[in-house]
């Protein structure tokens, strides 16, 4: 484990020589830790992060809203109405784009750009769907005569590490990599660019198997005894 004042200390001894003592203050400090927290979040170690959920309107004839500030990744999004919650179906970015190479847009479409999942007619509760671009919500067919309220199930962006003895989930379980990702972003700090890659590449190793050792932890269920 590793408090935030633990890794300024780890990051101004690393880079410190004798013809060059520590120099880096604070703020440089806690930036290069808190951005590679950041890329760990957006890596998708989803044990590493906190989950909420917000209710959002979606304005009828709107093309998309915005997500949360705090927005990662969506667990589950619903169609909230008095006496139901439906949950939606999550469309790839990637469809769109294919279906729009496919075929040719329709004259008269409100949105000639997704010709056929996103027609104008309607607000309807079954085979609703769903899509996030660019912190953007999609939803199709978007409302058509009036509101919807939706519910956003999400992962959470953690808050920075402000004080000495802060701690999360990524200091505590996965310190050393925090550090070697700290480490590449003061070196490019400091010009020292050889030094900087070599780190930045030890990083992405092992990040790369604590993302592995995240997935086995997630999936592992029940017991490892064979049992009687």
């Amino acid at each position: 484990m590793a408090t935030l004042a633990t890794l300024r200390s780890d990051l101004r001894t690393w880079t410190g020589t004798f013809a060059n003592p520590p120099v880096l203050p604070d703020p440089i400090c806690d930036e290069c830790i808190n951005a590679t927290i950041g890329l760990m979040q957006e890596a998708h170690l989803w044990r590493g992060q906190e989950t909420t959920s917000v209710t959002l309107t979606y304005p009828a004839g709107a093309e998309s809203i915005q997500l949360p500030a705090d927005f990662v990744s969506q667990k589950a999004v619903y169609q909230q109405t008095a006496a139901v919650r439906v949950p939606l179906a999550y469309i790839e970015k990637t469809l769109r784009d294919q279906f729009i190479r496919g075929e040719q847009p329709i004259s008269g479409l409100r949105d000639p750009e997704y010709p056929q999942i996103a027609p104008v007619d309607a607000n309807v509760l079954s085979g609703c769907a769903y899509a996030i671009w660019q912190e953007q919500l999609y939803l199709y067919p978007p409302p058509g005569s009036s509101d919807l309220t939706l519910v956003v199930d999400y992962w959470r962006r953690l808050p920075d590490l402000v004080l000495g003895d802060d701690v999360n989930f990524f200091t505590q379980r996965y310190p050393h990599v925090v550090r070697y990702g700290a480490l590449a972003d003061a070196y490019a700090f400091l010009q020292e660019e050889e030094r900087s890659t070599a780190h930045r590449q030890m990083f992405e190793s092992m990040l790369a198997r604590v993302i592995l050792d995240d997935k086995t932890l997630m999936l592992a269920g029940g017991t490892t005894s064979r049992g009687v």
